[in-house]
């Protein structure tokens, strides 16, 4: 029973959230419609049962620029602006397009075009730089992977031969008892004769 009456309340709570930001939402669509020269107008007509806002109707007027052809305008306007205010004095009122004007600007255009120019250079220095320590450090690791090779070659050959030594020995060996067997082998034929005379 609790746990029953638990679920009810969270899904109450979920639904008044819902209906809490569904409200906000609408409500902040309209507030931007009527800011921007549109309209907005509750919808007429049979809501559903237990519906707790009411849709609204967003209206752009004809003629009109809508929200997206504004923000394209204010897009491509804008660095007309921010150059236009470059353009203009202190007193907003005289242009300095004067030669003197054009030719501050050519001086800051070919001042920015010498720095990224420096820049440029202190970058590919610098990448030089690190292109050849990696080289370095390549160079290096190779041959320290070649000398542990070589030593972990002698040493294979190393144990090859310690191998093979160890096998000619148990060779040795094997060819021992199989005299000592033989040996053996034809005391019990002399034992058998014996015996049998």
């Amino acid at each position: 029973n609790t746990l029953g009456q638990a679920i009810v309340d969270s899904q109450n709570y979920i639904t008044l959230q819902h209906n809490e930001l569904g409200e906000w939402l609408h409500t902040n669509l309209c507030l931007i419609y009527k800011a921007s020269g549109g309209s907005c107008d509750p919808t007429v007509g049979p809501l559903r049962e237990d519906q707790a806002y009411i849709p609204m109707q967003l209206h752009w007027p004809d003629g009109q620029l809508n929200m997206m052809e504004k923000i394209e305008q204010l897009q491509t306007s804008l660095p007309l602006a921010a150059q236009d205010n470059l353009l203009l004095d202190d007193s907003k009122n005289a242009n300095i397009l004067s030669a003197g004007g054009l030719e501050m600007i050519k001086d800051t255009v070919n001042a920015l075009s010498s720095d990224m120019q420096d820049n440029a250079e202190t970058v590919k220095g610098k990448v030089d730089d690190l292109s050849s320590k990696m080289q370095d450090k390549v160079d290096d690791l190779s041959s320290k992977m070649q000398d542990k090779m070589d030593n972990l070659s002698n040493t294979m050959h190393d144990k090859q031969d310690v191998v093979e030594g160890k096998v000619h020995a148990v060779e040795g060996k094997v060819d021992t008892i199989q005299d000592e067997l033989k040996e053996l082998k034809d005391m019990m034929t002399k034992l058998m004769g014996m015996m049998a005379n």
